[in-house]
């Protein structure tokens, strides 16, 4: 299906089935939708601005990716996943706000190679992060939320600023490459981990 173009500096409301263009600047995502699909704003690179409405459920995968001029974004209480690579490459993104509700869970790549996001605060009704999901962000401190088991593959690989991370008692799993840098030197910043005695190290 084509593309449309427009020049108009409005908001742009999303409805469900939208074709969104590509030289959009500002959205509201419509009450109405509670679905964003599979790369509804992929590569919508002058995107600057996304308001997220109550009622969202799920946003789909890559449907943010290479958005690279969006700063901040606000996940609202309802929404439950966030897929694969749904923010992967949004280089300009460093205000992440989550609101306390029912996010389940955040899927592989979801903001790798985020190289502006600094300060993550993930709400506890999280049980699952995927592969990769922080790979390349500046993070610096990351709190781990309670119901999360495994860190996952290359979690905070390349995370290059991280200086401490809070794991919950109930981590049983560390994949491969969690923690890993392209060199021993990139990762000097990790001072403070406390790994729970009984977790498996991959």
């Amino acid at each position: 299906m084509a593309e449309e173009s427009s020049s108009n500096t409005d908001v742009f409301v999303y409805t469900e089935g939208a074709i969104v263009p590509e030289d959009v600047l500002r959205v509201r995502v419509h009450p109405s939708v509670t679905i964003i699909p599979e790369e509804a704003f992929y590569k919508r690179q002058m995107l600057e601005a996304v308001e997220l409405c109550e009622g969202l459920l799920e946003i789909g995968k890559k449907a943010f990716m290479e958005c690279v001029v969006l700063t901040k974004i606000t996940i609202p209480s309802s929404v439950i996943i966030i897929h694969e690579s749904a923010f992967e490459k949004c280089s300009g993104l460093y205000n992440l706000k989550f609101f306390e509700g029912s996010l389940r869970e955040i899927g592989d790549c979801a903001f790798n190679h985020c190289i502006s996001l600094k300060r993550i605060c993930l709400p506890n009704s999280i049980e699952h992060i995927g592969d990769v999901a922080f790979n390349g962000c500046p993070i610096i401190h990351f709190r781990t939320p309670s119901l999360v088991t495994t860190i996952s593959e290359g979690l905070f690989s390349n995370c290059t600023n991280l200086f401490s991370v809070e794991l919950p008692e109930d981590v049983t799993q560390i994949d491969f490459a969690a923690f890993c840098c392209a060199s021993e030197e990139e990762c000097l910043p990790l001072r403070n981990i406390a790994i729970p005695w009984d977790t498996n190290v991959g």
